[in-house]
């Protein structure tokens, strides 16, 4: 193939835009001078340097050849504005690219044409070109099409409206011929139409995408130039008329009539069908002449800087174009006022074929060009903007930069170098030619485009630094100057005793790194991709290694290590971080030097790569993988002199700038300390004495001090929140500030204790003293031992407590008791938050409930005599009584409570229930929940409502899970009317949720309706229980055919759902799927690839893309093989009125794709299995047409279905109800947001002033000395 020929690689995305616009279909191109093709065609074609002389006269080369192209036939041309008539040739292709035919699909090599309509491929070769050819440059064997062996092929018929040649079908028995004679050197192709599947694909795989049928000719017989490389595997058309490739896929439905090229920096664009542009891209008209109808457009001005130019006539886009081609007078109008702006030298042509008559040199010490802007304005008043005019080319070691616009005696063309930054839209519907700056990476994208290494892109008055010229200008020599100088500058600075330098190198490496991984993947297509879980590779690590990571605590890796070179005498230590880590892993080791006297240092870096694999969230892309480079670091710390001729060696620091720590063994008295803490309710104390060595340790990773014992002081910090303070001993050494939440459970007290305070705020106060010694003390940093280890090495080291005292061990008995006193402080107080925060942590608890544990709690906390004690007893099992020795030795000497308020009672139902739900014993929880609602009723406190909703909830799932749920439907009528009566808003909610599933259960959808519209409603106390109404009103509303109702209740419930809930969510989806598919629309493909998600969903994928591509068939097999799973949903009923959409849905197709069509063919596309399918198809599209599915006609006499012209859904008001019903949802996701804000209860009131605060103070101080006083006198 001539060296002037490009290749274009084609990378197929495909992904739905909505339900108002047909599907975009996406091409990744790719010069054929470019990087990428270079890699593809090996040493086969030459390649010239980019910025060369030789680079930019093949390019011009290529134009001489392609300069005028045939659209079809050997005809001359004439443009509707003016210019002259002339001869166009079609020596030679400028893209190329793969595609699948057939089934099975074979791949072909087609050239592609915007002048020509028919895409041909070889076939039943008469007269081809060969299967391979040195030439070609591609280690490939060309295929060539037979519709004999592909199963959905078949030939055209002769009454068929592609058939242009009817005439001579006699001749082939009613196959349709044709034969397409092209300018250049008798090129003809010759055969017969044939219409198969082509298969939107990418370049190396076979995966489906869409099945898309089309007409093509079979190539019998070629002629002429396309024997050698024009087009040796076949020809692909993209001209307008109707038997082109863009024509046939939206004829199909499949697509727009309309299709955008980009052509992005370094030759790295994008073509994408069914592209109609943006409402804010500028347009003109094309200047159509319907005999040869062409992408012709008329510019009427240029403006150069501040001065415009008039002049009219007309120009054909081409995009296989390399540069610019403008006829006198625009030519010389264009290039004259060119020369007026441009300060700079004005330079003979460069040698070797450039055709480039305006250049300008560029002496060696210029730093800023000045350009001015370049525009063109299109008939219509819009400015079409030029970002790249320019090319820079060196000659002899002087540099220049040329005006890439060359003169042409007949036609004006807008070649490449003009587009470039921009996405030309070629709308076929509307007949005009739009474009909007694009940086061609994106779909949408607005930004304006990135400069190629080799040509910058310069735009009004901007300044061009030399490092944007070409590989070995003057400006890029400093650039590789400094490139080349990266690793030594990195490794420079590591032999400076400042770890600044490194870090600087390091980071410099990143973000370069990182600047790379831009260029290669677009961050704006990763969003279409989620990345695989890679498993973590268990690699051994050394004792003596560290590896840091972002999630450690510094404090915690300086404390291991000084462990490791002190107490258990390593030499050295060696650490290791990679990526963010890295500045983290600096800091470290400059503290360890500065704490530990001698250490040698020794760093090397380093980078690695990992490569990650992304999967497509969106239907037609495939997987991909993404390779990342992480910097590494290694720094070793030693004792010993390490290698000093290494060039990250670092000396150890001057002894004066360490500080090294302190011994932690002290030996002396160890002296009493206080400690004491307080809260609102009873007060208790405890004390211990003794005599004996106290050894204390901890797991805190942090600083030592030079004090006697740590402890803190009292039980200040328990269930609720809580603030402690404490010291390290008496001396004035250190201080430590501790608070926060603990909602869960009481933190073990410390089993030793020093001087200090604690102070808590809680229902009971508590005080106690520490345990005093005469002896040692220990204190000892085990940051490297377990949390096991330490509790049990502490309970051995704790000295005997006397037989009076409660065991402090935590347990989930103790537990309880916590949550006990938590529901009866609230009851107390009145603050059913308290009660809230109660159940919650049962929930957290559930899984650890025991019989023997459940008892005991009951046992600790009922009377012995009472009711429930007795009933609540009697359905917890005996059995491993014994395991409760130690929690029960703790409860006996606690004495129960003699009248325990009701809320506490009514929490031991519902603790009971919640166990033997979870132990599977469903009649005794069945009971055990009628025995709680009947003890429920005689209670009537606004603090058991919390309790209340969560014994209704369970009082009815027990009674579902032994299949009696209609005994209690009464019972639950009667408790809702016993909430109504006693305000109770929250058990409302409950019982009418309770009451929906119920009916639900048994498919009584009018009585759950009834009931739902009679109930009152007020403003949702439970997040949890709002969604379940949402859910069962969608559910109710699906039934009743209210889809629009049901899909947004269904949304919504989904949306507000936790996280957590993700059996809730599953169920959600899966009946919103089936509402929105029973509307018309077609979920998004992110809908069933949600975390977790995916395997439930996969059913009802599947279902979705029968629906989509209306295939009755599939349709039929997907309902037969999940019925077990759609009548498990309750949804097999829904997917049976699916069956109308489906056949809809292809109608549709059908009508849109054939402007007439025989009914019988309708049938069998719609593959109607019935006894009479012809009449039943006509019933069907009397229908369609009635409901305004279809716009199309019956003759009933011919028994043909005539399609009328499709019109254009943007020119409705379809678009603006779209736009509307967004807005509106927006809006009221806004109002929900702003009613659910919370304020500050004081929020409202004014600010404390300075006395008053003063004031404030005073009395709590004294209060504090009095109660401090007080302890003492008690003490």
């Amino acid at each position: 193939m001539a060296a002037s020929s490009l290749l274009l690689v084609l990378l197929l995305f495909w992904a739905p835009l909505g339900s108002l616009s047909s599907p975009t279909f996406s091409f990744d191109i790719h010069h054929r001078f470019s990087d990428r093709v270079r890699q593809f065609a090996g040493d086969a074609w030459p390649f010239p340097e980019k910025g060369s002389v030789e680079y930019y006269a093949a390019l011009a080369g290529h134009d001489r050849v392609l300069r005028g192209r045939a659209l079809s036939e050997t005809q001359n041309l004439t443009f509707v504005d003016g210019n002259a008539t002339f001869m166009i040739s079609s020596l030679g292709y400028l893209y190329y690219t793969f595609v699948s035919v057939g089934t099975p699909n074979v791949t072909f090599l087609v050239a592609l044409d915007t002048g020509s309509d028919l895409f041909w491929l070889p076939c039943e070769c008469q007269s081809c070109a060969p299967a391979s050819s040195p030439n070609y440059g591609l280690d490939i064997m060309f295929d060539t099409y037979s519709p004999k062996k592909s199963s959905t092929g078949q030939t055209v018929p002769c009454n068929s409206s592609y058939c242009e040649h009817q005439s001579e079908c006699s001749k082939l028995a009613g196959q349709c011929p044709y034969k397409v004679a092209y300018a250049t050197a008798n090129t003809t192709t010759s055969g017969i139409l044939v219409e198969d599947i082509l298969y939107l694909t990418t370049e190396n795989t076979s995966s489906k995408v869409v099945e898309a049928p089309i007409v093509f000719g079979c190539g019998r017989v070629q002629t002429g130039s396309f024997l050698k490389s024009a087009a040796p595997n076949g020809l692909f058309g993209l001209g307008m008329e109707k038997i082109s490739v863009p024509s046939i896929l939206s004829g199909a439905g499949l697509t727009s009539n309309s299709f955008s090229m980009c052509f992005g920096p370094d030759h790295i664009g994008r073509i994408s069908f069914g592209d109609k542009g943006s409402t804010d891209q500028g347009e003109t008209s094309f200047n159509i002449d319907h005999s040869h109808p062409t992408y012709n457009i008329s510019i009427t001005g240029v403006n150069i800087g501040n001065s415009s130019v008039d002049v009219n006539f007309s120009a054909l886009v081409d995009t296989g174009t390399s540069f610019t081609y403008l006829a006198d007078p625009a030519y010389t109008l264009l290039t004259n006022s060119f020369d007026a702006h441009v300060k700079d030298k004005r330079q003979h042509t460069p040698k070797g074929g450039v055709p480039f008559e305006h250049c300008y040199h560029i002496s060696p010490n210029t730093t800023v060009i000045h350009v001015p802007r370049l525009n063109l304005t299109t008939k219509g008043g819009s400015q079409f903007p030029v970002y790249n005019p320019f090319v820079f080319i060196k000659e002899n070691d002087e540099f220049f930069y040329c005006l890439a616009i060359i003169q042409s005696s007949e036609i004006s063309i807008i070649g490449e170098n003009f587009m470039t930054g921009l996405r030309i839209v070629f709308d076929r519907e509307r007949l005009v030619l739009g474009w909007k700056k694009s940086d061609c990476y994106g779909t949408n994208s607005s930004s304006p485009a990135k400069p190629p290494a080799f040509a910058p892109i310069p735009s009004p008055h901007i300044i061009i630094t030399p490092s944007s010229f070409p590989s070995g200008s003057p400006g890029a020599a400093g650039t590789d100057k400094q490139s080349s100088a990266l690793a030594p500058s990195a490794a420079i600075s590591l032999t400076s005793s400042s770890s600044t330098r490194i870090i600087l190198s390091l980071c410099l490496l990143d973000t370069i790194q990182a600047l790379f991984r831009a260029n290669s993947i677009p961050s704006n297509k990763m969003d279409r991709y989620q990345r695989v879980e890679k498993p973590r590779e268990e690699t051994p690590i050394n004792e003596n290694e560290i590896r840091i990571t972002t999630q450690g605590r510094t404090r915690s890796y300086i404390t291991y290590a000084t462990s490791l070179l002190q107490e258990k005498g390593s030499d050295e230590i060696v650490i290791k971080a990679m990526g963010r880590a890295i500045n983290k892993t600096i800091m470290i080791v400059e503290l360890i030097k500065r704490r530990i006297v001698g250490l040698h240092q020794n760093t090397a870096i380093g980078s690695t790569d990992i490569t990650d694999t992304w999967e497509p969230l969106e239907e037609g892309l495939l997987p991909i993988e993404t390779t990342r480079h992480v910097s590494m670091i290694t720094i070793t710390l030693s004792k010993k002199e390490l290698d000093t001729s290494s060039i990250g060696y670092q000396p150890p620091l001057p002894k004066d700038q360490v500080k090294p720590l302190p011994d932690f063994d002290y030996e002396g008295e160890g002296s009493s300390g206080v400690g004491r803490g307080r809260g609102r309710g009873g007060r208790g104390r405890g004390r211990a004495r003794g005599n004996g060595p106290i050894h204390v340790d901890y797991n805190d990773g942090g600083y030592d001090n030079m004090g006697r014992g740590y402890g803190r002081g009292g039980w200040g910090r328990g269930g609720f929140r809580g603030r402690g303070r404490g010291g390290y001993g008496v001396r004035n050494g250190y201080q430590q500030g501790t608070g926060g939440y603990y909602d869960e459970a009481p933190a073990p007290p410390a089993p030793f204790q020093g001087r200090g305070r604690g102070r808590g705020r809680g229902p009971y106060r508590g005080r106690g003293r520490d345990f005093r010694a005469n002896g040692p003390i220990h204190a000892d940093k085990r940051s490297e031992m377990t949390p096991d280890v330490e509790m049990k090495e502490a309970a051995q080291l704790q000295p005997p407590l006397p037989s009076d005292s409660i065991s402090t061990a935590p347990s989930l008995l103790q537990h309880l008791k916590e949550i006990a006193l938590l529901i009866e402080s609230g009851a107390y107080l009145k603050e059913a938050r308290r009660i809230v925060r109660a159940v919650r942590l049962t929930i957290m608890l559930r899984r650890k409930l025991r019989a023997p544990v459940v008892a005991a709690f009951i046992g600790s906390t009922l009377p012995a005599g009472s009711e429930a004690y007795s009933r609540l007893l009697s359905y917890i099992s005996k059995e491993d009584e014994h395991d409760m020795d130690v929690d029960t030795a703790t409860s006996a000497i606690q004495v129960p409570v003699k009248n325990p308020v009701p809320e506490l009672e009514i929490y031991c139902y519902l603790l009971v229930l919640i166990f033997l739900i979870d132990q599977k014993k469903y009649d005794e929880a069945k009971a055990c929940s009628s025995a709680s609602i009947a003890r429920l009723k005689h209670v009537n406190r606004r603090t058991v409502d919390v309790l209340a909703s969560r014994l209704y909830f369970y009082y009815s799932y027990s009674y579902e899970l032994t299949n009696s749920l209609a005994e209690i439907r009464g019972n639950l009528l009667a408790l809702h009317r016993m909430a109504t009566l006693r305000h109770d808003e929250l058990g409302q909610e409950t019982l009418l949720n309770l009451l929906l599933r119920n009916y639900l259960h048994y498919n009584l959808y009018d009585q759950a309706e009834k009931l739902r519209s009679k109930a009152p409603r007020f403003e949702a106390h439970s997040n949890q229980q709002f969604c379940r109404y949402l859910f069962y009103l969608g559910k109710i509303r699906t039934i009743q055919l209210e889809y629009t109702d049901a899909k947004e209740s269904l949304l919504q419930a989904a949306r507000k759902a936790p996280l957590a809930a993700r059996g809730f969510r599953i169920q959600c989806n899966k009946w919103a799927v089936i509402v929105r598919l029973l509307l018309g629309e077609i979920p998004e493909r992110t809908v069933f690839m949600q975390k977790g998600m995916k395997k439930a969903l996969t059913p009802y994928f599947e279902l979705t893309n029968a629906v989509r591509i209306g295939d009755l068939e599939l349709f039929r097999t997907v309902a037969e093989k999940f019925s077990s799973t759609f009548s498990s949903d309750r949804t097999h009923n829904l997917i049976v009125r699916l069956r109308h959409n489906v056949i809809r849905t292809g109608l549709r197709n059908i009508s849109i794709s054939y402007s007439r069509i025989s009914l019988a063919d309708v049938a069998r596309k719609l593959r109607l299995n019935t006894d009479n399918p012809v009449a039943d198809a006509e019933s069907i599209v009397a229908k369609a047409i009635r409901d305004g599915a279809i716009d199309a006609t019956i003759d009933h006499a011919n028994g043909w279905m005539v399609s009328k012209e499709t019109g254009d859904v943007y020119s409705t008001n379809e678009p603006q109800f779209a736009f509307n019903s967004r807005i509106a949802f927006c809006l009221n996701m806004h109002n929900e947001a702003v009613k659910a804000l919370r304020f500050p209860p004081n929020s409202h009131k004014e600010k404390e002033s300075d006395e008053k605060r003063r004031e404030r103070q005073q009395q709590e101080q004294e209060l504090a000395q009095h109660i401090a006083e007080e302890d003492d006198d008690e003490f």
